[in-house]
């Protein structure tokens, strides 16, 4: 999992890794918490804000370049581009706590 933690944000499950000056987007980090609405479901399901990508799951000590039809588990960690205003929805979709 990436070591550079530039900046926490009040969110129980998610973590701003880095932040990039151009476009005003950060990678950030997500916890699939276990009733999260994402669990159990593929991507192309999710009302992924239209300013944010999923680029990356962490399952265990794997980790993949998800698609679509990639599935969301409870305990995987996502990485997301996104800008500041798809954070909170973000949030909403990986975390049981932020609904």
């Amino acid at each position: 999992m990436a070591h550079l933690i530039l900046e926490g944000i009040d969110m129980k499950n998610m973590m701003t890794l880095l932040k990039i000056n151009r476009g005003g987007v950060s990678i950030v980090q997500m916890h699939v918490a276990d009733d999260a609405p994402a669990a159990g479901k593929k991507i192309k399901d999710l009302d992924i804000p239209s300013k944010a990508v999923i680029i990356s799951i962490f399952r265990g000590e794997e980790n993949f370049i998800p698609r679509g039809d990639s599935l969301i588990e409870k305990g995987d960690d996502v990485l997301a581009l996104a800008d500041e205003s798809t954070e909170m929805a973000l949030s909403k979709i990986f975390d049981e706590k932020a609904r």
